[in-house]
């Protein structure tokens, strides 16, 4: 990515941010509990986007387990997804306008 492109993104989300101070606990992950602020935090922001490495995370999106599925139902806009997919959804997005 060229310098402008990555101005022109860090622009885009700063002006979609939220500061989220307190975050509640609405969403408990027993598979990983240190993973459940990251969720939590993306509940309450309403994010679009969870961007993670992590194989617990990204398994919320994939597994069609009970944890995924009380997920979806808590955010269903909530999208999780490895940072290369969510390079190319931004790409996407950026080159269809949004």
């Amino acid at each position: 990515m060229t310098d402008p492109v990555v101005e022109q993104f860090l622009a885009s989300i700063t002006k979609r941010a939220v500061n989220v101070v307190e975050v509640p606990r609405l969403f408990e992950f027993a598979r990983d509990p240190k993973d459940e602020p990251y969720i939590n935090l993306a509940i309450a922001a309403n994010a679009r986007f969870l961007v993670s490495r992590d194989n617990d995370i990204l398994d919320l999106a994939t597994n069609p387990g009970s944890d995924g599925e009380r997920l979806r139902r808590m955010a269903p806009d909530l999208r999780i997804l490895d940072p290369v997919a969510f390079l190319i959804e931004i790409r996407r997005l950026f080159s269809q306008g949004e």
